[in-house]
């Protein structure tokens, strides 16, 4: 009888854990970075609901960016991007052939194909950035799939604020 009470108070114990994890999420994260966008490796992930220039954040592209980079083997569909946010709420970024410029930041360049010879997606015009949107770049590499490319992203497809913390050990 005293076992069947204690099998009973763990399985209650192990649902509520759960079940708390689905309500309260745990407020970091880690994640592995396959990608040369950034440096390969271990990253945490602290939840951040206030992102400012300058930080380095997780965020999923938006969707259709997504799929093009899961369709051009990219990034898994799982893996979020690792990126610098370069401007917020009320920014103008300008578009103009393979130039992009981005407030206090020296002008970017965008490649008209990717490393394959395929088409990249190409933005005109000048955008302002809206309340809860994002635009973020890969300080690291020229080449990297970022807002260059796609544009704005939503606030809430940002995860967090990012920390390397090491590379994989072999």
């Amino acid at each position: 009888m005293m076992m069947k009470l204690l099998l009973a108070a763990g399985i209650t114990a192990l649902c509520a854990g759960v079940s708390l994890q689905v309500i309260l999420p745990p407020k970091k994260k880690y994640i592995y970075n396959p990608t040369p966008s950034a440096p390969v490796g271990w990253y945490k992930i602290a939840a951040n609901d206030n992102v400012k220039v300058g930080d380095f954040v997780a965020a999923y592209a938006p969707e259709s960016a997504m799929e093009l980079a899961v369709e051009r083997q990219y990034l898994p569909s799982n893996i979020p991007l690792l990126k610098s946010v370069w401007a917020v709420e009320g920014a103008e970024i300008c578009f103009e052939n393979d130039r992009v410029s981005v407030p206090n930041y020296p002008v970017l360049t965008r490649n008209q194909t990717d490393n394959l010879g395929r088409e990249m997606p190409v933005l005109t015009g000048c955008l302002v950035l809206k309340q809860n949107e994002v635009f973020l770049i890969s300080d690291k590499i020229g080449t990297s799939f970022d807002s260059r490319y796609f544009g704005a992203v939503p606030a809430k497809n940002v995860l967090g604020t990012a920390v390397f913390l090491g590379e994989k050990r072999k």
